[in-house]
């Protein structure tokens, strides 16, 4: 068993030296070869410096206000949101031979999905009632889209509380309002779940491309 160990522990080394030989080749090539001695003396495991993101840094700004009742309020009750760039809502099938070759169609976005807990006085009806009127009003006609778009804004945070990045869901309204789930037999808290229609997602601050 030790040399088993012992093998996977040297194997794992010697792909990280032939790793770093490869880098310090490409850094030869376009720093220099003084510049790259200095880059490469100074080099430390990634893993070190590594910060990992935590599911629950984050905070979320709803827009400023809907009604009489302020985003930034609303933004407090919510605790938990699920969201996803676009992705290729099919692939096409090409036969070459015996083999299958793939080609992406056109893209699609999922909706936004936000969880909230419901306070007394229910402020939350209020503001989604309201931006559900921005939509449609009580006579059954549609406003023009700019009325009722808005955007919402995730932030991601470190654990000493820093800003890391911030996401921008472009385009968006409320797609379903209240749904109450009311029981004698528990003694949950009350919750809405809410789905929002977006356009787009913009990052800041978060990837390198």
């Amino acid at each position: 068993m030790a040399d088993i160990f012992r093998q996977a522990t040297e194997t794992l080394s010697n792909i990280e030296h032939a790793a770093m030989d490869t880098a310090s080749n490409v850094a030869k090539s376009t720093l220099g070869e003084e510049l790259s001695y200095q880059l490469f003396d100074n080099y430390v495991p990634l893993e070190r410096y590594t910060e990992w993101q935590r599911e629950y840094n984050w905070e979320i700004v709803f827009p400023f206000s809907m009604g009489r009742v302020p985003g930034m309020v609303v933004s407090k009750y919510c605790r938990a949101v699920a969201f996803g760039d676009y992705n290729f809502k099919e692939l096409f099938e090409q036969q070459r031979g015996p083999k299958s070759l793939f080609t992406p169609g056109t893209l699609s976005i999922q909706e936004i999905t936000a969880v909230f807990l419901v306070p007394v006085p229910n402020l939350l009806h209020g503001y989604f009632a309201a931006w559900k009127d921005l939509i449609v009003d009580h006579n059954g006609f549609y406003s023009e889209q700019r009325h009722y778009k808005r955007p919402i804004y995730v932030r991601m945070y470190t654990t000493q509380g820093i800003t890391s990045g911030t996401i921008k869901l472009v385009g968006c309204f409320p797609k379903t309002f209240f749904r109450y789930e009311l029981s004698y037999e528990k003694e949950n808290l009350v919750r809405y779940t809410i789905t929002f229609s977006v356009d787009d997602i913009e990052f800041s601050g978060m990837d390198i491309y």
